[in-house]
């Protein structure tokens, strides 16, 4: 009965999901419209959704008219099971078959599905947790290796669908394909599947993890950080100093002769190109991990105002990077819009001291956070004096003025301390999330927030 009832609330979620991929859908189909225009082949993908999801819904409100029972919610939670199930297939081979029958703008339509199918798992986790369920919840009360052994099955499952995806689409296709587009074909299979992959993995670490805290709190032995804090913390760092290097590259080669090295510049635009692609994707998982921090603080220690600015912080800042997201996504088209050119560029360089000033204003609350908290005594004091030092000592004001006559001293400076900071916050979290919350009696969070205050 347990399982039965799991199952029927868990195809109470995909209808969710399928709500959200329809509204996703028409969305991402109006943005393409805007910057790409109307072309058939950009709208497969979200043709294919929207109209499966309105037959869905339709079935379902066929079923729902007359006596409503037992027997007919069965019915319509195993529709919703099997809609399910064929929209996500069914919407991935026809986003491939899409990829490989149209050259227009095929990166960005990889990205923007590989963006809907992450936001979409953000979505599930969401209503999951309201729900008090697990994806995986047939085997999270496992031991560890039984279950990641389910997990590392199903990656195998994911691995065989794209597998038959691929060659199906190639067989439909049905016509002689040259060897570029084919390469191009099978490498966008295998990123989306190591990016679908990835992120299911990261889905399941997280649920494992916050099943397992959940008990750590019940039994009054709770870390003091959350574990899947530092995972998507490390997932952050890694990507960063990846975008980061990219970013310092393309910078030396511009600060010295860019005739001598125009292939290699063409390369790592190339690189940058896709790094800002995935880059929506990223700050999504930044706010989550803000998200977890501020929520697991909060179930330790209870409400505190430094929670309260954290969280108004880290969404304000998400608010601003999803702008900066679209503001460069649209750049080709305000470089249209904004006339002469000299008027373009002069927005450009207003925009960038924007940034700079955000940039800084967020430096310095980070730092009085910091300060704050050693100034309260907090465990692990020190290194969040050291994490502020560090915050200061890597601020672009100061290098700027220091070596603004030695751009590529600068520009190696800036990528050190960015990459310094980044491991630095990624220890500190770590060391946090891997040590036993001091105080440990639920009942007392009084106790722990005098120490705040």
């Amino acid at each position: 009965m347990k399982d039965e009832r799991i199952a029927k609330e868990m195809n109470q979620v995909k209808k969710y999901v399928l709500l959200y991929v329809f509204i996703a859908s028409i969305v991402l189909a109006v943005l393409k419209l805007l910057v790409f225009g109307f072309n058939m082949r950009m709208f497969y993908v979200e043709g294919f959704i929207i109209l499966s999801s309105m037959i869905l819904f339709s079935i379902v409100s066929l079923k729902q008219v007359g006596d409503y029972d037992e027997r007919i919610e069965r019915s319509i939670s195993k529709t919703y099971h099997i809609g399910f199930i064929f929209i996500f297939i069914g919407g991935l081979w026809v986003h491939f078959y899409q990829v490989l029958s149209s050259t227009l703008a095929q990166s960005t339509v990889v990205n923007m599905t590989n963006t809907l199918i992450l936001i979409g798992f953000i979505v599930a986790m969401i209503f999951l947790k309201r729900k008090g369920l697990y994806a995986n919840y047939k085997y999270i009360e496992s031991s560890k290796s039984n279950y990641y052994s389910h997990v590392f099955l199903n990656v195998l499952i994911i691995l065989l669908t794209f597998g038959l995806i691929y060659v199906t689409v190639l067989f439909t296709i049905n016509k002689a394909i040259d060897f570029t587009s084919n390469i191009y074909f099978l490498l966008s299979i295998i990123i989306s599947f190591i990016m679908v992959s990835v992120e299911y993995i990261l889905f399941s670490i997280y649920e494992k993890n916050h099943y397992d805290e959940v008990i750590a709190f019940e039994e009054n032995r709770s870390n003091i950080m959350s574990k899947n804090a530092f995972l998507f913390q490390l997932i952050l760092f890694v990507f960063a100093v990846f975008s980061g290097y990219v970013n310092y590259r393309l910078m030396i080669i511009t600060s010295g002769s860019l005739l001598e090295q125009r292939e290699s510049f063409n390369t790592w635009m190339t690189i940058q190109t896709f790094t800002k692609l995935v880059a929506l994707d990223f700050t999504i998982l930044s706010l989550i991990s803000s998200l977890i921090i501020c929520y697991f603080l909060r179930k330790l220690i209870g409400k505190h105002k430094i929670l309260s600015l954290f969280l108004s912080i880290s969404i304000v800042s998400f608010v601003i990077q999803v702008l900066q997201y679209f503001h460069a996504l649209f750049l080709p088209l305000l470089q249209n819009v904004i006339e002469p050119h000299e008027a373009f560029i002069q927005w450009v360089m207003t925009y960038g001291r924007i940034n700079l000033g955000i940039m800084v204003v967020f430096t310095l609350i980070y730092i009085t956070i910091g300060i704050y908290l050693y100034i309260k005594n907090v465990p692990f004091k020190r290194m969040f004096l050291i994490y502020s030092i560090l915050l200061l000592g890597s601020n672009p004001l100061i290098s700027d003025i220091l070596f603004k006559s030695d751009l590529q001293t600068l520009y190696t400076l800036r990528f050190l301390f960015s990459t310094l900071q980044g491991a630095y916050l990624l220890l500190l979290i770590g060391v946090l999330a891997y040590n036993k919350y001091p105080k440990c009696n639920y009942t007392k969070k009084i106790e722990f927030e005098g120490e705040f205050e």
